[in-house]
């Protein structure tokens, strides 16, 4: 079930020149993807998930489904709204749009 969901639901991430950060275990992985889609893993539009030792990009609601059946195959989900909080203590300063960790 969790490799039908992947493959009917796999976004293509070709020609992908940002990096995107997750935690796969004790690990720190990295895969590259194009900016729309770096900016919609990290407001939780879509999900990286691992399967079979490959990492594929998901819409949120299919990362939710194959959570439901196999939590550890869900590597990164971002939460809605996460680009917007600030912390009040920051709140004068600026973060540039560049920036990236």
């Amino acid at each position: 079930q969790i490799a039908q969901l992947i493959d009917q639901n796999r976004i293509s991430r070709d020609e992908g020149d940002l990096p995107h950060q997750f935690v796969d275990g004790k690990k720190i992985r990295k895969i590259f993807v194009p900016q729309a889609m770096r900016r919609d893993l990290v407001d939780g539009r879509l999900a990286v998930v691992k399967y079979r030792g490959r990492y594929d990009v998901v819409p949120a609601d299919v990362a939710e489904k194959i959570r439901e059946r196999d939590a550890a195959s869900v590597m990164s989900a971002g939460q809605p709204g996460n680009e917007d909080t600030v912390d009040e203590a920051y709140a004068d300063y600026k973060v540039p749009d560049d920036l990236m960790w």
